[in-house]
């Protein structure tokens, strides 16, 4: 069964809007790019556009791993979803890929977000 958070991200991607959470005790403005699990471990692939970090953030923003059992205080936010920068080589973040906003994705997700949008268009 999913957590409430990784239903909150499912919901962003769908919507194509960012989150607004705290990860590492930091506040972060993530896009979330590739929603999954590796050894039964909730994780995403996204790219940050705000907030803090124990890095600098760069202005265009930066790819984050998140493990979303160390993420708290989730909320959507009214702002559009923002793709990262080409990463290079292959990701391993996430081994159970479940979703994925690029519709070509190489990861064979497991379910589509134009299915999951129509569905929710016709309730």
């Amino acid at each position: 069964m999913a957590s409430s958070t990784y239903e909150l991200f499912v919901k962003a991607m769908v919507e194509e809007k960012q989150v607004s959470c705290v990860f590492k005790r930091s506040p972060r403005v993530l896009s979330v790019i590739m929603l999954g699990h590796t050894d039964e471990e909730e994780r995403a692939l996204t790219w940050q556009t705000g907030g803090e970090s124990s890095k600098p953030l760069p202005p265009a923003g930066a790819w984050r791993a998140v493990t979303l059992a160390e993420v708290t205080e989730v909320s959507l936010l009214d702002s559009k979803l923002r793709r990262g920068t080409r990463k290079s080589g292959t990701q391993h973040w996430v081994a159970d890929v479940d979703l994925d906003v690029n519709p070509d994705s190489p990861y064979q997700p497991r379910r589509q977000l134009e299915g999951l949008r129509r569905a929710r268009q016709r309730r």
